[in-house]
């Protein structure tokens, strides 16, 4: 396919994957801020052969009022949290929760604020490869090389890292990127020889800590198709004040068949997908996570910039 200049500042973000027969393009930014789908971008989709564009409403600030006939729709559910202030959060979560982080302070865990330089890069990598099995399944980094993480690590956007550390170890990490009217938690990980130590549980603590210190009010955890599958995420969201909320994904077909497609996936949302390769939300890149709505997007997806 043609590339699109990334002077064009309303396809930089978009992300174009031919499936089958139809040429599928979304947002690869729109957790971050809101999709408006335009005269001027819908003709530059088509310009690029695209079939269906999909979209996610971010309704928790900004909703669709009169959404057009021919777009259809899906319900997805989010892990979302409203952050009044620290303390407020650490209030809601419960005692086992609280005692969690306390547990972790007490065996010694130390949380701050890392710089991505090339220590932190050495710590990154040594997690992922530590085990191929997460606690809540499969690893999809186990394997990757030291300057994989480096790349990433230098790649622009706004984000912060925090890091967990053991004994000047560093035993996880979370990163977390700001965008409009939001917070995204883009990745979350620890050695799997700490994990007695609730390194997870600190980690998120942390994170909740500097988003009320900047006055952020939405942090989102994971968004998933099934709200019944992957418990253990679920369970572990819900634990530290994140609530479920209902989003509605939008197929808007651009073509005919465009809209043999739309028939095609809306069918196919059943099948839950929460974990993918890229295990990404904000971006497809190393530390993001999207929320995989469809499964043709899990795969070889080709960024436009």
């Amino acid at each position: 396919m043609t590339g699109v200049s990334a002077i064009d500042s309303e396809l930089q973000s978009v992300m174009i994957e031919r499936k089958l027969l139809f040429t599928i393009a979304k947002d690869r930014r729109e957790y971050e801020r809101s999709v408006t789908l335009t005269p001027s971008l819908i003709s530059k989709l088509i310009a690029q052969k695209v079939d269906l564009f999909v979209f996610v409403e971010r309704s928790w600030c900004s909703t669709i009022q009169f959404p057009p006939k021919s777009w259809a729709k899906a319900e997805q559910s989010a892990a979302l949290l409203y952050v009044i202030s620290y303390d407020e959060w650490f209030k809601a979560i419960g005692r086992k929760s609280r005692n969690m982080i306390r547990k972790a302070e007490k065996r010694g865990v130390r949380v701050s604020v890392a710089e991505p330089n090339k220590k932190f890069a050495e710590g990154i990598w040594k997690i992922y490869n530590s085990t191929p099995m997460k606690q809540n399944g499969r690893n999809w980094y186990f394997g990757i090389t030291l300057q994989q993480v480096e790349k990433e690590l230098s790649s622009p956007g706004i984000r912060s890292f925090i890091g967990a550390y053991f004994q000047d170890e560093l035993i996880g990490f979370i990163s977390i990127a700001y965008g409009d009217n939001l917070v995204l938690i883009d990745h979350l990980a620890s050695l799997k020889k700490h994990w007695d130590k609730a390194v997870n549980n600190v980690l998120i603590a942390k994170a909740i800590e500097i988003c009320a210190a900047n006055n952020a009010k939405w942090v989102l955890y994971a968004a998933w198709k099934n709200w019944r599958e992957h418990q253990s995420l679920i369970d572990f969201a819900l634990h530290n004040g994140f609530r479920r909320f209902k989003l509605t994904r939008y197929y808007v077909p651009l073509t005919r068949k465009g809209q043999i497609a739309t028939k095609m996936f809306i069918r196919n949302e059943a099948n839950p997908i929460v974990e993918s390769p890229r295990y990404s939300i904000h971006s497809p890149t190393l530390f993001s996570r999207v929320d995989s709505v469809t499964q043709f997007l899990d795969r070889t997806i080709i960024k436009r910039a």
